[in-house]
């Protein structure tokens, strides 16, 4: 979590909060920040630089239901 607010914090995007789902996946957690901004492409890219994998919260809910 540290490392994920230190990439928001330099990408200087504010955030209002974030949601730990933790059980994603044996071994894995998923977290979706509330972020204040729009223009978020340079963060997604540096957290996949990071080793996250990026996921669409609403794709992901649509999976579920299915």
């Amino acid at each position: 979590m540290e490392r994920i607010i230190h990439a928001l914090i330099a990408e200087n995007i504010t955030f209002g909060s974030i949601l730990v789902y933790r059980d994603w996946s044996p071994g894995k957690r998923a977290v979706f920040p509330y972020l204040l901004s729009k223009n978020i492409v340079n963060l997604k890219h540096k957290l996949r630089e990071m080793g996250y994998d990026i996921i669409d919260p609403v794709e992901w809910y649509i999976e579920q239901r299915r």
